[in-house]
């Protein structure tokens, strides 16, 4: 008897556990999804750190590396209305500005954004 409530406790957790591994599912990354890390900042605020990001992401999609900054320049300057917006895409720089922020994209690719005055 003992023996077969062994194996009757056995089946069940045994049961709840391939329950439970079938339930789970990993969250699913597109594998085209740009990855963006935040390098530097210079007088950004964390939400306009997570604007940077995000408009990147948004703005990688296109073809041409002119069309990204562009439109990144241009979705930034949309939400951001106080000052003029510039993007470049860079290995070195020296810029004088008010705020600005270097990302990197998927670990090869360096852009910055930076306002200056209008």
């Amino acid at each position: 008897m003992a023996g077969c409530k062994l194996s009757l406790c056995f089946l069940v957790l045994a049961v709840l556990g391939i329950s439970a591994a079938v339930q789970y599912r990993p969250p699913v990354v597109p594998s085209n999804q740009p990855v963006v890390s935040i390098q530097r900042t210079n007088g950004m605020t964390p939400s306009m750190q997570l604007d940077a990001s995000d408009f990147l992401k948004r703005a990688y999609t296109l073809n041409t590396p002119s069309d990204r900054c562009s439109i990144f320049r241009q979705l930034y300057a949309e939400k951001y209305t106080q000052y003029k917006w510039h993007v470049a895409m860079h290995q070195a720089y020296s810029v004088d500005s008010l705020k600005s922020i270097e990302l990197r994209v998927n670990n090869n690719e360096n852009y910055i954004l930076f306002a200056t005055k209008k």
